[in-house]
């Protein structure tokens, strides 16, 4: 049994190997490098750049490939970062730690690398080693490696050296190099989960080379995978400012604040970048002038908490500061035609063109407000999905329609009360109450999956849009979104935050039809049956804005019962152009059949 397990393992392996390869595509980079190797702790990168104003790092982290049962995950890994380096086109790469686990994997990682034939620099984690390989095993499968970099120094331990090492980033005609790089080894076990006092010495000694050589200390920044403790200290510290996201405590392991006291007393560590944590991603400079940043978590088998990706860190050519941000890959959709086509039609406010929307994406054959919901309309030539947006106890917006969890997830209660950690915990239900393995998606994790494929009508199912603008503009989907509400108030707080923002204000009469464009000149009106008349249709035409009339409830049913013509002409009578459905594929095959979306 033994056997036949293993070789099953193997079998798994030489398929995920076919797969990374197939997944691996060779990237010409802009900056074409030369790395040499001057001494087991010092290497030398020239880098050959069109780009005169920056050396751009592209950092990824915690990938846990090679774990058992996770090929599928390992697959969507490569081919994620395959697409952010095609997006950023970096310098360079920066792995900060728990990237394989294991011989099998180490080959199919070097490998892969290195056919995205750029420089990439490699610290250990403290799982790294948890395979069939040790640290010195994994330092010598580098030596395959035509572009991975993986240096280390003798030191008095039992292992008798630290993988620590330093890395020189020039232009062609440098004779100082314009940054460096301090690669540091955080420790794989108990006992050792930290930067020891020899790795300090090593560090000062380095620098203090490299002052001897240059006669100053170039600008550095330092990799490394567990972070200090005054990660903890700067997050806690509500006086000073940070970026991104905080999910869970700071794990500094067996870390003690000296590494960071003596990158401050040297001078030359202007940012930190660590891994570790895979739900935390945020940075900010710490007391003492060093931006102390997180990674971001690049790993599909490990990840529960956003769409995965890296951090592109950008080191300034001149006297400038580093530049540090967040990034995901960002897929056009193979099976629908570009949003360009749909914004195009969108705008077209007097167009013949009927536009379908979605009501909580397309939801018959899958949970409602769901990533896969979305994925059907995508897939389906949906325009627009609507979406509810609410949010957690600790502010991130999710997808919900109701005030509690009841009815859509195996759960019970306010969304309000629940963190996004426990919210993930529930699992979301088909319309028949099926259990699925899906789980409630944050907005952003749905805004990923529209970018660059859908439009999207938000409805906010809370007072607090700050959350909700701010994600919006930090995936750039700006273009693709507008946002719905009978609260005019609301919407002009809404454009407060972004004045370029999309409303859709809701109408219960002709009256309020007419107020609200000429306080908002919207792109889209919201009307009810109710008062649907000649003279609201003209007035909104005139207005240069779509109509939006709801088909939910009895034209719906008559679309499922094959009535569909006599349901369709009421919607359309008086100029209505955008129509909200719960059955987007019986509309569009009716609508296409009748040449109302050419």
């Amino acid at each position: 049994m033994k056997n036949k397990l293993l070789n099953m393992s193997r079998i798994s392996y030489i398929w995920l190997a076919a797969i990374a390869l197939l997944l691996s595509f060779q990237v010409e980079a802009s900056a074409q490098s030369t790395i040499e190797k001057t001494a087991s702790d010092q290497i030398s990168i020239l880098i050959d750049s069109f780009n005169n104003e920056s050396i751009s790092l592209l950092q990824l982290t915690d990938l846990h490939l090679g774990g058992k049962g996770k090929w599928k995950d390992d697959i969507n890994t490569f081919r994620r970062i395959n697409r952010l380096v095609e997006m950023h086109d970096p310098d360079l790469l920066a792995l900060t730690g728990d990237v394989f686990a294991g011989k099998a994997m180490a080959d199919i990682v070097i490998r892969h690398f290195d056919e995205l034939q750029r420089p990439w620099i490699y610290v250990f984690g403290n799982h790294d080693a948890d395979g069939d390989l040790d640290r010195d095993g994994i330092y010598e499968a580098f030596s395959i490696s035509q572009w991975g970099i993986l240096g280390y120094h003798k030191d008095s331990s039992a292992a008798g050296r630290k993988y620590d090492y330093c890395v020189d980033l020039s232009l062609k005609g440098d004779s100082i190099p314009r940054w460096q790089i301090y690669g540091l080894d955080t420790g794989p076990h108990e006992g050792v989960k930290a930067i020891q006092p020899g790795q300090i010495e090593w560090y000062k000694e380095k620098s203090q080379a490299s002052k001897d050589e240059y006669g100053n200390m170039p600008r550095a920044i330092s990799i490394f995978h567990i972070p200090f403790i005054q990660y903890q200290y700067l997050w806690d510290d509500k006086s000073l400012p940070k970026e991104g996201e905080s999910r869970e405590k700071v794990w500094y392991e067996e870390d003690d604040g000296r590494p960071y006291e003596a990158f401050v007393e040297v001078g030359n560590i202007e940012a930190t970048f660590c891994g570790h944590d895979h739900y935390n991603n945020y940075w900010g400079e710490y007391y003492g002038g060093i931006t102390l940043s997180y990674g971001y978590i690049s790993g599909e088998a490990t990840n529960e908490a956003w769409p995965t990706g890296g951090k592109l860190i950008s080191l300034p050519l001149d006297t400038g500061g580093i530049q540090i941000q967040n990034v995901v890959p960002v897929f056009p959709c193979e099976i629908s035609g570009s949003i360009e086509g749909i914004l195009e039609k969108f705008h077209a406010a007097n167009s013949e063109y009927v536009v379908v929307a979605a009501h909580r994406a397309s939801h018959n054959d899958y949970p409602e407000n769901s990533v896969s919901a979305i994925k059907r309309a995508i897939k389906l030539g949906v325009d627009i999905v609507e979406l509810d947006v609410k949010t957690t106890k600790d502010g991130i917006p999710v997808l919900m329609h109701d005030g509690t969890v009841d009815r859509t997830t195996n759960g019970t209660g306010k969304v309000e009360d629940y963190t996004l950690s426990e919210l993930k915990a529930l699992s979301l239900k088909m319309p028949d109450g099926t259990i699925t393995e899906e789980t409630i998606p944050t907005f952003e994790e749905a805004l990923r999956v529209i970018h660059g494929n859908i439009m999207v009508d938000i409805d906010p199912k809370t007072d607090n849009v700050r959350p909700i603008v701010d994600v919006v503009e930090r995936t750039g989907t700006n273009s693709h979104v507008f946002y719905f509400d009978n609260d005019y108030d609301l919407l002009n707080e809404i454009l407060d935050l972004e004045e370029s923002s999309m409303i859709m204000p809701r109408a219960y009469s002709y009256e309020m039809a007419d107020s609200a464009l000429k306080r908002f000149s919207p792109q889209v009106v919201h009307i009810d049956p109710s008062f649907y008349t000649p003279e609201v249709g003209k007035l909104i035409a005139n207005g240069n804005a779509r109509i939006w009339i709801n088909a939910l409830g009895i034209p719906d049913a008559m679309f499922r019962k094959g009535d569909i013509d006599k349901a369709m002409s009421n919607l359309l009578q008086y100029k209505a152009n955008i129509i909200q459905t719960d059955e987007p594929e019986l509309l569009i095959k009716y609508l296409n059949s009748n040449g109302l979306r050419n």
